[in-house]
């Protein structure tokens, strides 16, 4: 291989380049398919682009097309041999490192030159990565991280918030794939650092769990039976290293008349018979603890279809809940079909959690937090109605789950006043376009049928920025949003239209600013923001004249010289970093578009530059510059919205090109005018037409 030294992403990007050879892949796609952001990807390319370089491989960034590989085929496949053929390439990652030093230290002391030598890290890595441990994950275990020099280090506190962190990290090591089919299949070697479980022991395990509960009658669900599994296994491996939990002689006898420390006895009793270990009642006491708090063994008819007064009480809390949330964000939840009744139901196992001072995984508290910040967030204060009657904090894990049922419910509401704009297309088939238009207003009330079409011409033509997306008979190999559909329009059908209808609703949500009521107002900040944005780009606009030649770094340079009166080298740095990362230049127009978005730049810079003789540039011919500079202190959607309305011209609209070139300034802001008019009269229909669907401002 050569000098570039690349990493697993990197590797990864690649590899997608190399199966891909010659073919186009948009930014976008790769993102997805890796998990990570565009912005990510982005950031990538220029290690990428020095490595194809040192293998005389072409590396094409072009702009509105993608990233792709051309060259000779025999060295791209050699290429791709070496790369499979080596180790891994990749450096830890946080993750890794946090998951590798906490299976090491969790029950035994251990040296911090084992990680800093297996990871090949500096102290203050390593260091970042310990206090990351101690303040994002130990601190809610109630555990802490003790430090001895010449000694090692390990975790200090009680053995059952041990056991919390154990099934924490053994969650986490087999996220992404199915837990419950290993467990079942006793398939999976359980060869941890922290866990030892050969698979015969696990098969021996597994068949007590089933044999048990099938006595007591009670049938587990995959999420009941995966939750047993990975706290017997943590207390087997415990019981047989002789560390035992811990309680109170009164909260054994609490629950010792329990159906769940009679089912946790009988099967930690047998286990201890299988293997020759001595069980104690604290061991039983901690299963039977999780058995109660995750709801595994029922209430027995407490929770049936109906209400009953046993239920009163839950009842009342979930509704002075959801009552208190409604208060706060000023919307109106009451009416929404089945919220109380389920969030009563939720509560029950809820409130013995905490009750035993019992964590609970939340896998999706981040997501919770980041996209329903504003109900997550009065959720929260309104779960001081259930920690005045049990004196005790609602954990933010628990808030999540309750915050999970609110938003549901006010999503469901919420997507009832979306409208969605669709079209039906059926190559050939204009019957079947019919039939299909009558299923689908039966079916999907909220769908506005703009247009039933059998032509793609005419598809192309009618598929617009208006338009959410294309319901079709047969696959559309152009970059269009839409669902495929028999023509029988099945169940299946069905199915996938109603979840690209919630991808698309979420979509519009992240236009929402915050949760707003029947009587808010309608956005006149926004709407006169954007009217004195177009009018400032209309009068701001520049022209003129450019000499350059030769390289896209004396493009720039030339660029900014003519331009800027300060700031000059930071911003050509800006601009230059951008290109290397993805080219804007259009071959097809001989245009290039310099831009960024600058922490140097004071003021919002705008206009285009013909150059004074067309010049050869990338295989191709380069003749004008359209540019714009935003400063990152006024940097906002609706300025980018703006500008990218003009460019978005620029590249489809020949005419608009031609009257750039004339150089003519009174025909040039006209014809800007034109564009930015019809685009802010859109946009003041698009800001109406949600405010009268009772949906808020935007940002």
């Amino acid at each position: 291989m050569g000098k570039i030294k690349i990493t697993f992403r990197q590797k990864q990007i690649i590899l997608i380049l190399i199966e891909n050879f010659k073919k186009p892949k948009r930014i976008k796609d790769i993102s997805e398919e890796l998990n990570v952001s565009s912005r990510t990807i982005i950031r990538e390319l220029y290690v990428i682009d020095k490595f194809f370089d040192e293998r005389n491989i072409l590396f094409v960034k072009k702009s509105g097309v993608g990233i792709f590989l051309e060259g000779d085929y025999e060295r791209i496949n050699k290429l791709r041999e070496e790369l499979n053929l080596e180790n891994s390439l990749s450096k830890y990652s946080r993750n890794d490192r946090v998951m590798f030093i906490l299976e090491n230290i969790l029950y035994s002391q251990t040296k911090s030159n084992l990680f800093l030598n297996k990871f090949k890290i500096s102290y203050s890595t390593f260091s970042k990565d310990l206090e990351y441990i101690k303040s994002k994950i130990l601190i809610k275990f109630n555990l802490k991280l003790i430090t001895k020099k010449g000694l090692g280090m390990y975790i200090e506190g009680s053995e059952e918030k041990l056991r919390e962190l154990s099934s924490h990290l053994f969650r986490e090591k087999f996220s992404g794939r199915n837990l419950y089919l290993m467990l079942i299949s006793s398939s999976y070697n359980l060869q941890h650092d922290f866990l030892k479980v050969p698979d015969n022991h696990l098969k021996i395990i597994n068949n007590i769990v089933e044999e048990t509960f099938q006595l007591f009658n009670i049938k587990l669900l995959q999420k009941a039976y995966t939750s047993i599994m990975v706290h017997l296994i943590i207390t087997f491996c415990r019981i047989k290293e002789s560390y035992n939990c811990e309680f109170s002689r009164y909260k054994i006898e609490e629950f010792k008349d329990s159906i769940e420390f009679n089912i946790s006895k009988v099967m930690l009793n047998k286990i201890g018979e299988e293997f020759g270990l001595f069980v104690d009642d604290f061991d039983i006491c901690y299963i039977s603890m999780h058995l109660k708090a995750n709801n595994i063994c029922g209430y027995y008819g407490e929770y049936g279809y109906d209400f009953n007064f046993d239920r009163l009480d839950k009842i009342k809390i979930s509704g002075d809940i959801v009552g208190k949330v409604q208060k706060i964000l000023g919307i109106s939840l009451m009416d929404s079909s089945d919220l109380i009744k389920n969030l009563s139901i939720h509560l029950g196992p809820a409130i013995s959690r905490l009750f035993m001072n019992m964590n609970i995984r939340n896998s999706f508290l981040e997501m919770i937090k980041s996209e329903y910040r504003e109900i997550f967030d009065a959720t929260k204060k309104a779960c001081s109605v259930l920690e005045n009657i049990i004196f005790k904090e609602v954990p933010e894990s628990e808030v999540g789950y309750i915050t999970m049922y609110i938003a549901a419910a006010y999503e469901k509401k919420l997507q009832s006043k979306f409208k969605y704009r669709i079209l039906i297309y059926s190559e050939g088939e204009r019957g079947v376009s019919y039939f299909l238009n009558n299923r689908i207003k039966k079916e999907f009330p909220n769908i506005v049928i703009v247009n039933t079409i059998d032509s793609f011409d005419l598809l192309k033509i009618s598929y617009d920025r208006n338009i959410d997306f294309i319901i079709s008979t047969s696959d559309i190999k152009d970059d269009m949003n839409y669902v495929k559909v028999g023509v029988n329009l099945s169940i299946s059908d069905i199915l996938a239209i109603n979840d690209k209808i919630k991808n698309i609703f979420k979509l519009k949500c992240k236009d929402l600013k915050s949760f707003g009521n029947k009587n808010k107002s309608l956005d006149i900040e926004g709407i006169s923001y954007l009217g004195n944005i177009v009018r400032f780009i209309e009068d701001n606009f520049k022209i003129g004249e450019i000499e350059t030649f030769g390289s896209i770094q004396n493009i720039i340079k030339d660029f900014t010289n003519k331009t800027l009166s300060y700031n000059r080298e930071e911003i050509f740095d800006e601009i230059l970093k951008k290109e290397m990362t993805l080219s804007s230049y259009v071959k097809d127009l001989g245009i290039i578009i310099l831009h960024t978005i600058s922490k140097f730049s004071r003021e919002i810079f705008i206009g285009s530059y013909i150059l004074n003789e067309e010049i050869s540039f990338c295989n191709g011919k380069l003749n004008l510059i359209f540019y714009f500079i935003i400063p990152e202190a006024i940097n906002t959607k609706v300025l980018r919205g703006v500008i990218g309305e003009l460019t978005s011209n620029l590249v489809k609209d020949y005419t608009f090109i031609d009257i750039l070139k004339k150089r003519d300034i009174i025909p040039i802001k006209e014809y800007i005018k034109n564009i930015l008019s019809i685009y802010y009269v859109e946009e003041l229909k698009r800001i109406i037409d949600k405010f009268e669907n009772g949906v808020i401002k935007e940002m």
